[in-house]
């Protein structure tokens, strides 16, 4: 994987997914895609305050550019496609979905918000959360709770018909294969007389 190629060593990946994970999660409260370095040293020692370690600022940064995780331009760092951010922010949910309870459902109740659906895809697909499914469910019910659902059998009629009825035969005028021949020929030689006039 990138993750274990940035360092070369597999055993650091779940360190890697967790570090990214709570970068990701500070660019989404932050409304960012990108970081300046500033920002991403601060997020970087809120990391090593949380899990009580210490990380090399500078080798962690190195590492997720080389492995192609991260670019970086004019001084400011973002992750190589967005999806990568969506993914390990809903990680980030995924690990603390008890605490972020209340920060899940207001994504779920905006996913009129790009970030926001995008995060939501990946963290049910992550968290399998039937609770969040529901209230998801629900809203759109209520989104479109005006509406009559479409009837199929009434309202699309004309469409079926296309299906259940053969079109009508098609009609070609019947000419000998000369006179076809003959009218092409004479709208070539027209063709080619205007070309030479307008040279």
């Amino acid at each position: 994987t990138a993750l274990a190629s940035a360092t070369g060593d597999a055993r650091d990946v779940g360190l890697q997914v967790t570090y990214l994970s709570d970068l990701a999660y500070s660019m989404f409260k932050a409304k960012q895609t990108t970081f300046g370095e500033d920002e991403l040293r601060s997020a970087h020692d809120q990391y090593c305050a949380r899990y009580d370690i210490v990380r090399d600022f500078h080798k962690m940064v190195n590492d997720f550019l080389r492995g192609e995780i991260l670019v970086e331009s004019r001084g400011r760092f973002q992750f190589k496609y967005p999806y990568i951010g969506y993914y390990f922010t809903a990680k980030y949910f995924q690990r603390n979905a008890v605490s972020t309870r209340g920060e899940i459902n207001t994504i779920a109740d905006h996913i009129y918000n790009e970030a926001n659906a995008n995060v939501l895809i990946f963290y049910l697909y992550l968290a399998e959360d039937a609770e969040l499914i529901h209230r998801v469910k629900d809203n759109a019910r209520r989104i479109y709770d005006e509406y009559q659902p479409c009837d199929m059998d009434t309202q699309v009629a004309f469409a079926n018909t296309m299906f259940t009825e053969a079109p009508p035969p098609l009609q070609l005028t019947s000419l000998d294969v000369r006179s076809n021949r003959d009218a092409y020929n004479r709208k070539q030689d027209e063709a080619a007389e205007l070309a030479n006039k307008n040279n």
